[in-house]
């Protein structure tokens, strides 16, 4: 299993631009360019390493009694994770998850190198496309569409902060 960590974590050293040609003849080969499965995909496939570093850091640190104890009551593994063992990790899950929207809402390459119809864009895309194909650029509105793109963000964060910080911190200490 050692290896198979490593392997994932090498993910996150890795640069992303280093596998964008390669990322996009795949796509073209797969048919998938221009279509959401294949951003689907590759945003699932870019939170692996960092989920499986948050999971790894934050399973170490549930007390290895707790699952004894369900093997005692008669949970056999599957049923002790799941109704034991991963309620625990909610602030890790949480934290995962907030992280994806951040990067998912705010991702301006991606769809500009993968998708081609305009309906199919993201947000910030949406924006740069908004006013760069003409001479002039009148940055009022481009401004405008950026505050309004995110304050959601902002809200999202205000409510959830908490337990972001909790998730982050709490895969950090080993008790």
């Amino acid at each position: 299993f050692q290896f198979l960590f490593f392997f994932f974590i090498s993910g996150m050293v890795i640069p992303l631009q280093t596998g964008m040609i390669p990322i996009f003849k795949m796509g073209v080969a797969l048919h998938l360019i221009d279509t959401r499965t294949f951003m689907i995909l590759l945003y699932a496939a870019g939170a692996l390493p960092m989920a499986i570093f948050m999971y790894s850091g934050f399973t170490k640190s549930i007390p290895r009694e707790i699952e004894e104890s369900a093997a005692i009551d008669g949970y056999g593994k599957f049923r002790a994770f799941w109704l034991i063992i991963f309620p625990l990790m909610l602030p890790a899950t949480g934290t995962l998850i907030m992280l994806n929207i951040y990067g998912i809402w705010n991702d301006l390459f991606g769809p500009l190198l993968y998708l081609k119809d305009p309906s199919k864009m993201t947000l910030m895309s949406q924006i740069v496309q908004f006013k760069a194909n003409h001479q002039s650029i009148d940055y009022g509105p481009i401004f405008a569409l950026c505050v309004m793109a995110t304050l959601p963000l902002i809200v999202l964060f205000i409510f959830t902060q908490k337990y972001m910080m909790k998730g982050l911190v709490a895969g950090a200490i080993k008790g």
